[in-house]
């Protein structure tokens, strides 16, 4: 499959909540996202298949040279907590810094960096005080 496509919209509605909620940065990004999403956990390239008027996204399980898949598991969490710690180091720099500032610097997506912010608040490292245009960012813990 080709790297350009155009963008078919399916559900209108579902794409409506989904743009609501800020789940995507734009029309026609996804692709994109996923490539980068596997590559930032460093898992195979994903497969995308055109199978008449269907659409199939195969994804790859970690080869991280182990057998076990716990271990595998492991050094794939790993890989996540490194980036979610230089995540909370540039912010305790700058905590100015924007998603779209913090995607550039680490070479992610901007929704890959929102994933990490989400989990990041969730264990109660990262909140976000003030307003969305003169807010800052508070490291904890």
């Amino acid at each position: 499959m080709s790297r350009s496509g155009s963008t078919a919209l399916r559900n209108p509605k579902v794409a409506k909540a989904f743009e609501e909620m800020d789940l995507f940065e734009s029309w026609g990004t996804g692709l994109r996202r996923i490539r980068e999403s596997c590559a930032a956990l460093d898992l195979p390239a994903p497969e995308f298949l055109e199978i008449g008027d269907m659409f199939r996204v195969n994804l790859f399980r970690a080869t991280l040279g182990s057998t076990d898949p716990k271990t595998d598991l492991k050094k794939a969490s790993e890989k996540q907590t490194d980036i979610q710690g230089e995540i909370l180091n540039l912010l305790e720099d700058n905590p100015y810094l924007t998603r779209n500032e913090l995607a550039a610097q680490l070479s992610l997506s901007r929704t890959t960096i929102g994933t990490y912010i989400g989990k990041l608040r969730q264990k109660g490292l990262l909140e976000y005080v003030g307003s969305a245009r003169t807010g800052h960012w508070v490291v904890k813990g």
